[in-house]
């Protein structure tokens, strides 16, 4: 997985009541989060952020809360990697799970300038400010990230093979996918030890359940 985009540079502490105020907690809309991100820290985030730009912070980047409204708004504003000295713990795995790349690199946030323009080579931990020229060197995905990334795109091009299904595009570790009788269907895979979500009766996602991505083994049994 490789990025590319221009720096919105932070300090240190930045937590998940900055990143999106618990006033707009009231959805989870990824495009009404994304109006908020970071609004009481940067007024002009949201109107400056270009799709594939690139955050990078100081230390302890998204502490607070362990719900993942923050990493959802982050992406959702066009986000595509969050660079900092430390992330984290409930942050750290809520990003993973909902697709937002985290690269954790002490020395390329002391160098990397506001407005730089960086690249990131998320499988071998390179990043390289494009602005400047130097390179650092960070720990590469995890090798069960990027299984989770494979897996994802596995289990979705198998749902799109099947007749009456509609599996919707997603960055996460679960796809969301609308069929008929998704009731019966959710009781048939319950049954078999395969558990599934079923929103098939919440507003607006009738029809609708949604599969977290596990092993190949796991996958395969669903």
């Amino acid at each position: 997985m490789k990025f590319k985009g221009t720096v919105h540079r932070y300090g240190r502490d930045i937590d998940t009541d900055v990143i999106i105020p618990a006033r707009y907690l009231n959805t989870s809309d990824p495009a009404e989060l994304a109006k908020h991100c970071l609004e009481d820290l940067d007024t002009e985030f949201v109107n400056n952020v270009q799709p594939g730009d690139i955050i990078v912070a100081d230390e302890n980047f998204g502490c607070g809360s362990s719900r993942e409204h923050a990493p959802i708004a982050i992406k959702a504003a066009g986000v595509d990697v969050v660079i900092a000295k430390s992330f984290a713990r409930i942050f750290y795995r809520n990003s993973i799970n909902t697709g937002l790349a985290i690269m954790e690199c002490p020395e390329a946030v002391d160098a990397i300038s506001q407005g730089d323009v960086v690249s990131v080579d998320a499988d071998t931990g390179v990043i390289v400010d494009e602005t400047t020229g130097q390179t650092y060197q960070a720990q590469p995905f995890p090798p069960f990230i990027r299984e989770i990334i494979e897996e994802r795109g596995r289990v979705m091009e198998a749902l799109r093979t099947l007749p009456g299904v509609t599996a919707y595009p997603s960055d996460s570790n679960w796809i969301l996918f609308l069929m008929e009788d998704a009731g019966a269907a959710w009781q048939y895979l319950y049954d078999r030890g395969v558990l599934v979500r079923d929103f098939s009766s919440a507003p607006m996602l009738e029809g609708c359940l949604r599969a977290t991505i596990g092993t190949p083994e796991q996958n395969d049994a669903f």
